[in-house]
């Protein structure tokens, strides 16, 4: 009996251990932007409508801070910045949106499990298409949840697309990300 207490107590302890051990944080569209200036933490399990999630980052931008989603999975922490797109000068094909099921782009509409390949064209696109980004800096990615649950999904969907890509073609794309508010 005494054995199998003392195998217990060590199992519990490995465990607690390995469950302490540090999760690998991801910042979106960097790390430096996260630890400069003034930023807001919105917890999207918090809010209860996409609209009241809109209206936080209104309030936020009015008062020039950057607002942050974190997504917190078992293996990373992701720290996103959401921005609005706003009334300045954004040419649309710098812009793809993508939905819950699509990715809708200049030239067409694509399915969303094509959004890895599509992320590709988009943001390494640097001129080559008419339809895509004119650069890697100036590619924009429109997240247009249909409710506040898919918002996360989305956000998981993106972040992990962009981190295969970068992984693969280069480390130092930065990911930008707008929050759709136009489908209320």
């Amino acid at each position: 009996m005494k054995n199998y207490n003392v195998y217990i107590k060590i199992l519990f302890c490995f465990l607690l251990i390995v469950s302490c051990a540090k999760k690998e944080v991801k910042f979106y569209p960097s790390e430096r932007e996260f630890n400069q200036g003034g930023k807001q933490i919105i917890d999207i399990n918090k809010q209860n409508s996409t609209k009241e999630f809109y209206e936080e980052l209104i309030i936020n931008y009015n008062k020039k801070i950057n607002s942050y989603v974190i997504i917190n999975s078992p293996e990373k922490i992701k720290k996103i910045k959401i921005s609005l797109l706003g009334n300045g000068l954004i040419k649309e094909r710098n812009i793809i949106t993508v939905y819950k099921d699509s990715i809708v782009t200049e030239e067409k509409t694509f399915n969303i499990l094509k959004l890895e390949e599509v992320l590709e064209k988009h943001i390494l696109n640097n001129k080559k298409s008419y339809f895509y980004s004119d650069s890697s800096s100036k590619a924009i990615i429109s997240i247009s949840p249909n409710n506040i649950n898919s918002l996360g999904y989305l956000l998981s969907k993106v972040t992990d697309a962009f981190d295969n890509l970068k992984s693969k073609k280069a480390k130092d794309l930065q990911l930008n990300l707008f929050f759709n508010h136009l489908e209320f």
